[in-house]
């Protein structure tokens, strides 16, 4: 009787797994495949269909890598600004979540306005950095994984182009 019932048992789990695949593929996706990336690389930054915002402007001195869209909400633009410092640029229409994606504890906080906008920046001693701040109904931030030689002020210089540089559209009603 133990020795039908395994026999059983393992004929359905070999069954449903079977039938799990065929049906996976016939529908185009492949087999096994889990929950779908959260991510979809976009050719330019504008996401007005799927998250109702386009960046129509950004700082022109970097060149933008890559674009996209995280899950239909943040936006995420992948800038270098030279060799070894590549910064990850996202925005999101302001809802009060931390978009960042970093949850890094760091050992310096400091603040500045900039043109009017309160700008927190966070750093620690490997490099890493945390730029965030809000405008115009957005939550923007700005992550370094490293900043190559840049100091403080030459990490201000680049945070204060993007504050002053990127273009969202359309502004968010009050």
């Amino acid at each position: 009787m133990k020795k039908l019932l395994a026999g059983m048992l393992c004929a359905g789990m070999f069954f449903a797994t079977a039938c799990g695949s065929s049906a996976s593929a016939s529908e185009g996706g492949e087999a096994g495949v889990g929950m779908p990336n959260p991510m979809v690389e976009f050719t330019e930054p504008d996401f007005m269909e799927k998250a109702g915002f386009a960046v129509v402007g950004y700082p022109q001195q970097y060149a933008l890598d890559s674009v996209w869209l995280i899950n239909d909400t943040v936006a995420q633009l992948d800038f270098t600004v030279e060799e070894n410092v590549k910064p990850i640029f996202r925005v999101a229409v302001d809802t009060g979540e931390d978009i960042s994606g970093d949850y890094t504890v760091y050992d310096q906080t400091s603040e500045k306005t900039i043109e009017g906008t309160a700008v927190t920046l966070k750093q620690n001693t490997s490099g890493q950095t945390l730029a965030t701040w809000s405008k115009d109904g957005y939550v923007f931030s700005l992550f370094f994984l490293g900043v190559g030689t840049y100091d403080t002020d030459g990490v201000w210089d680049i945070v204060r182009s993007f504050v002053t540089e990127v273009v969202m559209e359309p502004v968010p009603a009050a």
